[in-house]
């Protein structure tokens, strides 16, 4: 699980430095810290439902390969018949399909907070905010 570690150090030196409650327009204020409570929650969850994946990767049934060197995975092979027999490693597969699909819903809860915060801030200073935009692409 990639985490999301948009930049924050502005933010906490907004914070630290008292500035944040000196914002005049209660809706950006309100937009900001919820989206950054927002981020900092999926972070904390993310980081802990991470823990049970170590598991994951020591399933029996599971053989990955990798490159020359043996630091980066290629390729998942997986023993079906194996996999089939083994209730341990199918609950381990289950467990982190759920974890993955509660990150799934605090990154699209992360989301709308952000699309949030813009329009707040697009209000304010006279700009809209674009989120019709294409998301970017990692091809």
């Amino acid at each position: 699980m990639v985490a999301l570690a948009p930049p924050s150090s502005v933010y906490d030196d907004v914070v630290s430095a008292g500035e944040l409650n000196k914002i005049g327009n209660v809706t950006v204020r309100v937009a900001i810290s919820r989206y950054r409570a927002t981020i900092s929650f999926e972070e904390r969850m993310r980081q802990q439902l991470q823990v049970p994946l170590t598991t994951y990767e020591r399933i029996p049934a599971f053989r990955y390969e990798t490159d020359p060197e043996g630091k980066e995975r290629i390729r998942l092979f997986v023993d079906y018949p194996n996999l089939q027999r083994d209730q341990q490693a199918q609950q381990v597969i289950a467990l982190a399909a759920e974890n993955h699909r509660i990150i799934l819903m605090l990154r699209t809860r992360a989301l709308r907070d952000s699309e949030k915060m813009c329009v707040a801030l697009g209000a304010v200073v006279g700009r809209p905010c674009k989120r019709n935009l294409p998301p970017p692409s990692f091809n």
